[in-house]
């Protein structure tokens, strides 16, 4: 045998165990975005708990996790915070309303006639927004209610502050169930709910005040809103302050963290009460039973007895 055919059937021989080879150790590989790869694990974390704890303890040892809880979050727990946020909405309308009527409309006014509530504009015209070019418009127009002037445009003014306020209070309370695995989903859920609870008080308080003050004073169309946004502020920052002092929000995750064992108790008293009920249900059937049937065979001995009686 020549030399290249020896190598020829080396070659053939290599190559057909290497084919069997690559067969036996074939491996199959998934090329996965960021984004499916997060959905994925969302997705097995649900139904596994061991899973979800080790992803919340990655992320709470990252090193923005680590800045999270060292910096961040303590920060953010501050009274004047979501207030601060809440109260960025008002601002941003007041900062809209003086753009739009100019420095000289600052003395418009609000007047009330028997034909409806009228805000007069004030300045020259050329000073103000080109989309502001009249000198009186009804109080509901949506040209007043979009810039905050009169009473009728407070309500969406406020509504839109305790949205936002509902908003950042929640990403907070997201950001710090995420990026601590002490934080339990009580936490969570107690957070979440009481910061909304405050943000609505604070809202309301500040729309009744506002609205008061916006009836007392009708010189200055613009002052009610400035009026409401501060009491709005200063509303959210008393109302953190009670809760921090008298732990509102801790005393209500400690509420919810016992309801489950409150609730299994509840019901293993309801179980016990309704087997004892059951059982003196059936006591006073079967008393009755006995006594009925005691009292029909006194009735039957008795008519039997006169029966006899008659014939004898």
């Amino acid at each position: 045998m020549s030399a290249e055919l020896a190598a020829t059937f080396f070659n053939v021989g290599y190559g057909q165990t290497l084919a069997q080879s690559m067969d036996k150790n074939q491996v199959d590989v998934l090329v996965l975005t960021q984004g499916q790869y997060m959905s994925i694990l969302q997705d097995k974390a649900r139904n596994s708990a061991a899973l979800e704890f080790s992803l919340r303890k990655m992320l709470s040892q990252s090193t923005f996790g680590q800045y999270w809880q060292k910096e961040f979050s303590p920060n953010a727990g501050e009274p004047w915070v979501g207030p601060v946020a809440q109260g960025a909405n008002d601002a941003l309308a007041i900062t809209k309303t003086l753009n739009a009527i100019g420095i000289a409309g600052i003395g418009s006014y609000i007047k009330t006639t028997a034909a409806g509530t009228y805000i007069i504009i004030k300045g020259y015209s050329a000073r103000r927004s080109s989309a502001l070019q009249g000198t009186r418009y009804l109080a509901t127009h949506p040209k007043m209610l979009q810039l905050g002037l009169g009473m009728k445009s407070l309500q969406g003014i406020a509504k839109g502050g305790f949205m936002l306020g509902v908003v950042v209070s929640t990403g907070i309370e997201l950001m710090d169930f995420m990026f601590n695995d002490e934080k339990t989903m009580y936490d969570l859920v107690g957070g979440i709910g009481v910061e909304a609870v405050k943000g609505g008080l604070g809202a309301l308080v500040a729309y009744g005040l506002g609205a008061f003050f916006g009836g007392m004073v009708t010189t200055v169309a613009v002052l009610p809103l400035v009026f409401m946004a501060v009491v709005a502020v200063g509303a959210g920052i008393g109302l953190n302050v009670l809760d921090r002092d008298y732990k509102i929000k801790s005393n209500v995750i400690a509420a919810l963290k016992t309801l489950p064992e409150n609730t299994a108790q509840g019901l293993y008293y309801i179980d016990t009460k309704v087997q004892s009920w059951q059982d003196e249900l059936r006591n006073v059937i079967e008393q009755k039973k006995v006594e009925m049937g005691r009292a029909i065979d006194t009735g039957v001995k008795d008519w039997l007895c006169r029966i006899s009686c008659r014939r004898y």
